[in-house]
């Protein structure tokens, strides 16, 4: 880690911080897809992670996977019952069926002459995997068999409907998304995407009205969208070290998930992506999937088996998954400070409470406190003195879990 990034990191954290209340997923995989249906969501992870929910998330059941070997999965729900499994396993591409809610599963595909990218069902009945070297499977009998389209697009990447019929693809390497008003048999392109880009995650607002993450040279990244099919893309550039998903609300509201600092990281955007608004969170890794389950409430999912629920109005977080953790108060005074400052904590519990000075560039100078504390009120003396004027950071570590405040002595 350069001195640089340490800098700007420990700034923009120690003036982000928020707590977060967490509930548990039972997994600690990467969550890469949310299906929603009515009241169910379905969640899926890597190595062959399922879950589901029937009261928005509030709680969570695991579900068996049918599948014998690890991969990468994608959940889809057509009904209450009825749920389908993409995985990516190897080289192989297989899609398992089930009609009585997860209990017991066939399998309705399994094929390794191409490889799978993404699948969807359009409906009860007909559905699509887009697979490489520009091959589509279909099927019209509700996923029970398939056939082979090869009018398909080569390098397609990420996939969004809407309805019984539209649909748009992006791609891995391109300067235009692909849609088709028939399911995929036939397709058009909406062009100027900036340069030959890679589309990471495509969002349908109706039938003509698509968004985009964009994935540009030299780590830029935009927020691409056309209100109609008739028009070019217009390319918004987003500030994030990486974006992974994004939904919109309206014409105008839409939210971007991904990471920044290497912290979980939420952008909201009132004016089609013209100006940003910033939440950045005190998890410790990426967001990967965001869906809302009503106009208020969205879904979360992200690294190490993070699914968190947010409302939009408020800037914090309630958070379904990794464990309880636990909210302590934590207020250091004076700060700026001449000489010496009173670090006071007020722990809920019992807890293994460390407290280090580091400079700006990332070096421990001191080591403030170290033992175990009893829960209750704590208020340790940190001497300054010996220190030049400048910015320093606490490193705060309780019971394995850091966080930094900035201090400033004069």
């Amino acid at each position: 880690m350069s001195k640089y990034f340490f800098l700007a990191f420990l700034f923009y954290y120690s003036n982000s911080y928020s707590q977060l209340n967490v509930l548990n997923t039972y997994t600690t995989q990467v969550l890469n897809s949310i299906s929603k249906q009515t009241n169910v969501v379905l969640i899926g992870g890597i190595d062959n992670y399922i879950s589901k929910s029937f009261n928005d998330c509030d709680s969570i059941k695991l579900i068996n996977s049918p599948a014998s070997s690890t991969g990468w999965s994608e959940v889809s729900i057509i009904d209450s019952n009825t749920y389908f499994i993409f995985y990516r396993i190897g080289s192989s591409t297989i899609i398992y069926k089930t009609v009585d809610g997860g209990n017991n599963w066939l399998q309705k595909l399994n094929m390794d002459t191409a490889i799978g990218k993404e699948f969807k069902m359009f409906n009860k009945q007909d559905g699509i995997l887009l697979c490489t070297q520009g091959v589509n499977y279909f099927t019209n009998n509700g996923g029970d068999s398939w056939y082979i389209d090869s009018n398909g697009i080569n390098n397609s990447e990420s996939l969004a409907m809407h309805g019984d019929s539209t649909i748009y693809i992006g791609q891995s390497l391109g300067d235009k998304l692909f849609y088709s008003i028939n399911q995929g048999h036939n397709w058009s392109s909406i062009i100027n995407l900036p340069y030959q880009s890679a589309t990471r995650s495509i969002f349908l607002l109706n039938d003509t009205c698509v968004y985009s993450l964009i994935l540009g040279q030299f780590s830029d990244k935009y927020m691409s969208f056309c209100l109609n099919r008739n028009s070019n893309m217009t390319n918004k550039t987003i500030s994030i070290d990486e974006a992974y998903d994004l939904h919109f609300l309206s014409f105008s509201e839409g939210y971007i998930v991904g990471y920044k600092y290497l912290h979980g990281t939420i952008l909201k955007t009132n004016d089609t992506g013209n100006t940003w608004i910033e939440y950045q969170t005190s998890y410790l890794g990426a967001f990967t999937r965001i869906t809302f389950l009503n106009d208020s409430i969205a879904l979360i999912a992200g690294t190490n088996g993070y699914l968190a629920k947010w409302n939009k109005n408020s800037f914090a977080l309630s958070v379904v998954n990794e464990g309880k953790q636990i909210n302590n108060k934590i207020s250091i005074y004076p700060n700026p400070t001449t000489n010496s400052q009173q670090i006071e904590i007020e722990l809920v519990k019992d807890a293994d409470l460390e407290i280090n000075l580091i400079s700006i560039l990332g070096q421990k100078l001191k080591n403030v406190h170290h033992q175990k504390q009893s829960k209750g009120n704590i208020k340790i003396n940190s001497d300054l003195t010996d220190l030049s004027c400048g910015i320093y950071f606490y490193e705060i570590i309780i019971d394995n879990k850091k966080q930094y405040i900035k201090t400033i002595k004069n």
